[in-house]
């Protein structure tokens, strides 16, 4: 029984962090150039990473890349990865009093 819902909290938790990563994705792909290789994009992502966590986790207004239309994308994104967050925080707690005590 444990396994059972040990695994079904696992493929919760990656269902919702995956989820939330995809949307991430789709602001990334907003800002990005056409015209670029695909290495080319994977680069600018990862060096625009610290940007786009500054917009959902900061400020949004702060930042280069926030334009007005994005408001809503960003929004949704956010309650994504918080909703993400607590799943891991809950799954953790679950783990120290199912296995730990």
């Amino acid at each position: 029984m444990a396994e059972s819902t040990f695994l079904f909290l696992c493929s919760v938790v990656l269902s919702l962090w995956v989820r939330a990563c995809l949307k991430l994705h789709k602001l990334t792909q907003t800002n990005q150039d056409k015209n670029r290789t695909f290495w080319g994009q994977i680069g600018q992502q990862l060096g625009d990473y610290d940007l786009y966590m500054g917009i959902l986790f900061g400020k949004a207004e702060r930042h280069s890349l926030y334009h007005s239309e994005l408001a809503a994308l960003i929004t949704e994104i956010r309650a994504a990865f918080k909703l993400a967050i607590w799943a891991i925080l809950l799954f953790i707690l679950y783990l120290i009093f199912n296995f730990g005590l």
